[in-house]
């Protein structure tokens, strides 16, 4: 259990984890160390269902061209088989009714046939992979940053290729609009779509629409993202030298306790304590399950 392992492929939930400490880096991503039986949470589970959802019903009406009636019923379908028998806490607003009932709201909202975002080819749940300058320090082959975006959209009204993005939430705060202009992910996912995508001297767009689930109702907005050239490249500058920190600390075998703040945080301790506060940590590996974070693989994990 003790054996590291440098990821197959980098992506954002690996760089949220390096830059929040690098021994959380290691004990999770290189290790693959996991709490046992630690059940996500009721926010994120319904988050996943309806993902689920609205890629089902996107692929019924735009791949399999069933019509729009049908493919809202496929979509209730898998954000159900998602959500499975999972019971949230009580008073808790992420229940299997709201989350039907949220899927349904969402395809009222930005109906199908209506809608001038449409994917483009394979652009529903779009995985990508943008090749690094530098390698893999146990294989030696090229290593990859990779991510997959909700949709890949071309606007038919004025051609412009938009990244699109589902996020729940429980409520939109001031903070939940402004977060955006700064998140990494949406970065990484604009600048591969302006690198591969974007006519020349064009930028992708970015648009986010938010669906928030209480016990008041449901509720949708939406937020456009842009990105300058600048902010593209600095991203990309950025991101390289962090991965060449990682190889270097897994080469080194050297990973620094980031302290702090990065050992609390959404309002829980980090899982490792007990590991970074002990001269035994090998005492309490017992208390984990190797489970890796393989981002290059559907269902195992989640990078949103």
């Amino acid at each position: 259990m003790t054996e590291l392992r440098f990821p197959e492929a980098i992506d954002n939930t690996m760089m949220k984890d390096w830059r929040r400490c690098p021994q959380y880096f290691m004990r999770r991503h290189c290790q693959g160390l996991k709490v046992k039986d630690d059940e996500i949470s009721i926010d994120l589970h319904f988050g996943k269902a309806m993902a689920a959802g609205i890629e089902a019903g996107r692929r019924a009406y735009f791949v399999d061209r069933l019509p729009c009636i049908d493919a809202v019923d496929a979509a209730t379908e898998a954000a159900a088989k998602s959500y499975g028998t999972r019971i949230p806490p009580a008073k808790n607003s992420k229940t299997l009714g709201n989350l039907l009932n949220a899927v349904c709201s969402y395809f009222r909202q930005w109906p199908l046939d209506e809608d001038p975002l449409v994917p483009v080819n394979d652009g529903i749940e779009y995985e990508f992979h943008l090749e690094l300058p530098m390698n893999h320090p146990a294989t030696g082959k090229p290593l990859v940053y990779c991510g997959r975006m909700d949709m890949l959209a071309r606007d038919v009204d004025t051609d412009a290729i938009v990244v699109v993005d589902e996020k729940t939430a429980g409520r939109f705060t001031d903070s939940w609009f402004s977060k955006w202009d700064m998140d990494t992910q949406l970065t990484g996912y604009l600048y591969f779509a302006t690198t591969v995508f974007a006519a020349p001297g064009d930028t992708a767009s970015g648009l986010i629409r938010g669906i928030g689930v209480s016990a008041s109702g449901i509720d949708h907005v939406r937020v456009s993202v842009f990105r300058t050239p600048f902010q593209l490249a600095q991203w990309w500058r950025v991101l390289n030298a962090e991965v060449c920190n990682m190889v270097e600390a897994f080469e080194l075998s050297s990973y620094l306790h980031r302290m702090g703040d990065s050992c609390y945080s959404y309002a829980r301790p980090c899982e490792y304590t007990r590991l970074c506060t002990t001269p035994n940590p090998e005492a309490f590996y017992e208390q984990y399950e190797v489970n890796f974070w393989n981002p290059l693989q559907r269902d195992i994990g989640e990078s949103k």
